[in-house]
């Protein structure tokens, strides 16, 4: 495959003019197509008001921004108006030859065969996505592990200590209690300055029964263990003066079993609380839904309008209390978004995701908000919500495959999240049709505020594989 030479469109402003940018106005579009390239007619097939329609593309002779010519030898330029008649507008290209032969051009590359509308190009221009994330390098930190100025706090009753320098020994490794905090963390931001980022995103950072912190006892303080509310203040400030933006981590899908909301809701079934979560019978008696069988972790539901204002609605909402431009943060990372407001039958996940980045830019106009998403997360993205997306399937999984080399070298994960046949061997054509492929029918602007990440928390760290094996990629890329 050589992309080179193949007609290309994307939604970067070389290729979108945005002109009227809203329900109504219009955008001009470009596609570039290869001198090789035989085409001598193209057209646009777009949607409006659930309808189709096209237009044919003109080719151009002007110059771009950058001062390139259109319309050399070694390309042409093509382009045509297209109509935002709604929110959301899908788009692909019909290009034509001389001899009758047809492709079309979306989201995916090129075909010759008939396209849905689900791989199109798409743009949106009802939403007001936050500028400063498209030019952000983000460094996470686990703060029991990153920096510590050893606080003097008693240790709770849930944990065991463990020496700096130690390894974690098992085997309830969320027990291990290290003891980094926010205040070593602000100590440290100029190293991670210096590696270029300009982004830190924190787990979770409030009181908890577990190193981890995702089954939250409150979402209404910082842990102690960590320094507490001042301790975050002092973090936050320090890694503002260093020009840095800082996101928290929030269990919107979930909170833990010693929850002041939880234990309310079991502990009286007339509760205000009791509507947080779902109560399900069994044969064993009523019992909570939690997250994947997990017991300390106990499912939200968001069918609570009183849920809702308490999380992201309120005035004095979790989500908004914790936003502040120089002693709090400037957005939010959401775990397991792709599973906040489902359950069974019950699905409303776009509502619960529109709602609480709308929250948020009420209080902050340019917060940002990413969602953790395994799975395919295109029809999510489409309709709105999260800024963007942890792009796993998008990026992770692509290239955890093309790195993998002909057999799997030793320490190198042998499965992506469970998957039955492990992570197969992929060639880097492969690995760029995959990204495609996710990212397909997704604004643009929402590809643009997902996360490229090679590993996480919730991954082995990717320098188990061998360097020679990555150099030897990186090596075959550059030539």
């Amino acid at each position: 495959m050589n992309l080179v030479a193949t007609p290309h469109h994307d939604g970067s402003e070389l290729f979108i003019e945005r002109g009227d940018w809203r329900v109504g106005g219009v955008a001009r579009v470009r596609v570039r197509v290869p001198g090789l390239a035989d085409f001598s007619h193209l057209a646009m097939r777009y949607t409006h008001d659930g309808e189709q329609g096209y237009s044919s593309l003109e080719r151009e002779q002007a110059q771009t921004s950058a001062g390139a010519t259109r319309g050399t030898s070694a390309s042409s330029w093509w382009s045509c108006s297209l109509p935002l008649t709604n929110p959301v507008v899908s788009y692909r290209f019909v290009l034509a030859k001389a001899n009758g032969e047809t492709r079309w051009l979306n989201a995916t590359g090129i075909h010759d065969h008939d396209t849905p509308d689900a791989d199109d190009f798409v743009v949106r221009c009802d939403i007001a996505y936050p500028e400063w994330p498209t030019s952000s390098v983000v460094y996470q930190i686990f703060p029991d592990r990153f920096a510590t100025t050893s606080l003097e706090v008693s240790t709770p009753p849930w944990a065991r200590r463990r020496e700096w320098n130690m390894m974690p020994q098992g085997p309830d490794w969320s027990s291990e209690l290290f003891g980094g905090d926010l205040y070593g963390a602000a100590e440290h931001l100029d190293h991670v300055a210096q590696l270029g980022a300009n982004v830190v995103y924190f787990t979770p950072m409030f009181t908890a029964r577990s190193a981890h912190r995702y089954d939250a006892e409150t979402f209404d303080e910082i842990d102690p263990l960590l320094g507490g509310d001042a301790g975050f203040a002092a973090m936050s400030k320090q890694a503002h003066a260093w020009n840095m933006r800082v996101l928290g981590d929030l269990t919107l899908n979930h909170c833990g079993v010693s929850h002041a909301w939880y234990q309310r809701a079991v502990g009286d079934v007339v509760a205000p609380e009791r509507e947080y979560f779902y109560f399900e019978s069994t044969p064993e008696g009523e019992k909570p839904a939690t997250w994947l069988g997990v017991s300390s972790l106990i499912k939200l539901n968001f069918a609570s309008q009183k849920l809702r204002q308490r999380m992201y609605a309120a005035d004095d909402a979790i989500a908004k209390r914790w936003l502040d431009a120089e002693t709090g943060l400037d957005g939010w990372r959401i775990d397991v978004a792709n599973m906040a407001g489902r359950r069974g039958a019950h699905d409303v996940s776009h509502e619960v995701s529109s709602e609480f980045v709308a929250a948020c830019q009420q209080k902050q106009p340019d917060a940002y908000v990413v969602g953790e998403h395994f799975p395919d997360p295109r029809a999510d993205m489409v309709r709105g919500g999260w800024h963007g997306i942890m792009a796993y399937s998008a990026f992770t999984r692509p290239v955890w495959g093309w790195l993998r080399g002909e057999t799997l070298p030793a320490g190198f994960p042998d499965n992506f999240f469970g998957t039955p046949f492990g992570i197969p061997k992929r060639d880097g054509v492969a690995m760029v049709a995959a990204m495609r492929a996710f990212t397909a029918g997704v604004p643009f602007d929402a590809v643009l505020r997902s996360w490229l990440i090679l590993d996480s928390h919730d991954t082995p760290v990717l320098m188990c594989l061998p360097a020679a094996e990555i150099a030897r990629k990186l090596v075959s890329v550059c030539r």
